[in-house]
């Protein structure tokens, strides 16, 4: 009988790792029309001999915002499919924040094509936060036109837990329209009855985890725990080391990055890194596979992906070993991938910074006395401490050092002339100025400097390049990059930005910055107010754990 299929493709002596029994297994694998129909032994025209090889399902990201990796969305699904992942389920949340329903469209459109399954997740919070100022407001009644597209899976991070946990009618409207899809969590640092009513809503998913005990609560509640290993976030080793050591059951893992910029992606690859880790952490194998893969895949009711076998499609990926996981090639509807950069052009999401004149004068900092509040920032994590810390001020005006330095966030959506004014402790940035159109949520412009000179420099090239980021020392620009589509990504070629943003990075760390921040990504996270405990927006410092302003 087998002889009678014409198969488009043969993979020949392959072994495949099975994530059913978790047994490795010798056999061909018939492909036709992009599917798996047949194991065994098969013969055909067209063969790849794979011999001493292992087959794996291609792997599935999680959680991640295409955004973050800075460049174009269909140019960000073909490099990482080459890197492993061939499906992703990701939240447009920071387009939209920007540009609304066109940049959702942008997206989807982008996307549709591509040697990746790209997913998505709707975007619960938009804005994040009634706190802060951004580019729309996406409402339950706009997401209802979107609802039935074959690639939206849920609702995306519901970050605004308040809202959750007291009712508030609007979120209560997103929640009920997609109580019979997935809903995404954000919830760090939630626990007890606030973490039960949570729960109590629908929301299935967590990300935001940062020690075992957290993790650990929220898997007994019945949440699926996301475990994150990104640019900024390095949470995988906290988390699974003690899981793996209690032994608890797995089936509620999966794996996520969230943010990765290109440059890292490079250097490290994609989801594949969390597998890597998990086998260094001592797991075995093929359970670390499963994580990234068909845990993910029955958590989003995936049910032709995340596995090699008879009725799946032919997303593989062909490893040398089980240690190190070198990929030699992947398949993608069972076909080879090879790379391919076309981006498309969408002129409604471009010359997106619409901001007031601003000079020295409005961006002083006074003070009455020199112990303030300040933004400490932790290391390796997206989390800061709000601390009390004595500053140098002159005629009660804050005087950034090196162990100090002025945050600011300026609206740049609608012309508001909103700016926010802070101090952050702990970066260590040392001279000039580092500024980004990349600020979570809402991403209005924000900026790290030591002087005020420079951070207006900054800022003007900012809004001369329509988006994007600059370092600047002695009043000039001694660096940049273009992120002239909604201010957040770019249509220049990956190699040419993660070159560039590596030469940045460099920049910053001998402008004094730690090296354990990413500088851009680092950045771009102290002005979301949902993440403890405390961050700057467009309308003050906030305090986090107590949701108001200080």
């Amino acid at each position: 009988m087998n002889n009678k299929i014409e198969f488009d493709l043969i993979l020949k002596n392959g072994m495949v790792i099975n994530v059913f029994t978790e047994e490795i297994i010798k056999t061909d694998i018939g492909i036709k029309n992009g599917i798996i129909i047949r194991t065994g032994n098969l013969d055909g025209k067209n063969i790849i001999n794979c011999e001493g090889r292992y087959l794996s399902p291609g792997l599935i990201d999680a959680h991640l915002h295409i955004e973050s990796s800075m460049i174009a969305p269909k140019q960000f699904a073909d490099f990482i499919s080459l890197r492993g992942t061939t499906t992703i389920i990701a939240d447009p949340h920071e387009i939209v924040n920007v540009s609304g329903e066109n940049g959702l469209n942008y997206m989807l459109e982008e996307t549709e094509d591509c040697s990746c399954n790209v997913f998505f997740n709707l975007p619960s919070c938009v804005p994040a936060t009634k706190f802060e100022n951004n580019g729309c407001n996406f409402s339950s009644e706009k997401m209802k036109k979107f609802i039935h597209n074959k690639r939206i899976l849920g609702l995306g991070e519901v970050m605004d837990y308040v809202s959750v946990i007291t009712n508030e009618e609007e979120m209560m409207k997103k929640i009920n329209l997609f109580s019979n899809k997935i809903i995404d969590g954000h919830a760090p640092r939630i626990t007890g009855d606030d973490l039960q009513s949570y729960r109590l809503n629908g929301i299935i998913t967590d990300h935001e985890c940062e020690t075992y005990q957290e993790a650990l609560e929220k898997l007994r509640m019945g949440f699926y725990i996301l475990i994150r290993e990104g640019t900024a976030a390095h949470n995988l080793k906290e988390l699974l080391k003690p899981i793996l050591e209690d032994k608890i059951p797995l089936e509620q893992l999966c794996f996520c990055t969230d943010d990765k910029h290109i440059d890292d992606i490079d250097k490290n690859d994609h989801i594949i890194h969390n597998v890597r880790m998990a086998i260094q952490l001592g797991l075995n194998p093929i359970k670390s596979i499963k994580l990234a893969s068909i845990n993910t895949a029955r958590l989003y009711n995936l049910k032709k992906l995340g596995a090699v076998s008879v009725g799946y499609q032919a997303d593989i990926l062909v490893l040398d070993n089980l240690e190190e996981l070198n990929i030699q090639f992947v398949l993608h509807k069972g076909k080879v991938i090879i790379e391919n950069n076309i981006p498309k052009k969408n002129k409604d999401i471009i010359n997106s910074i619409n901001i007031k004149n601003i000079d020295d004068y409005d961006i002083k900092l006074k003070l009455s006395e020199t112990e303030t509040t300040v933004i400490k920032l932790v290391e390796n994590q997206l989390t800061t401490k709000k601390e009390l810390s004595k500053v140098i001020l002159k005629n009660n005006i804050f005087i950034p050092d090196n162990i100090h330095q002025k945050v600011i966030v300026i609206e740049r959506h609608n012309k508001t002339g909103n700016i926010g004014i802070g101090i952050i402790k702990n970066f260590g940035l040392e001279k000039g100025a580092i500024a980004s159109s990349v600020s979570h949520d809402s991403h209005n412009i924000i900026i790290v400097g030591t002087n005020d000179d420079d951070i207006i420099m900054a800022l003007k090239e900012i809004k001369l390049m329509g988006g994007g980021y600059a370092v600047s020392h002695n009043k000039k620009i001694i660096c940049k990059q273009q992120l002239e589509l909604s201010g957040l990504m770019t249509d220049t070629d990956r190699r040419t930005l993660s070159k560039n943003l590596n030469n940045m990075i460099d920049i910053c760390h001998n402008m004094g910055v730690k090296k354990c921040f990413d500088p851009f990504i680092t950045l771009s996270f102290l002005a979301l107010p949902v993440i403890p405990e405390i961050r700057i927006t467009d309308t003050g410092l906030f305090d986090v754990t107590n949701f108001k302003f200080i």
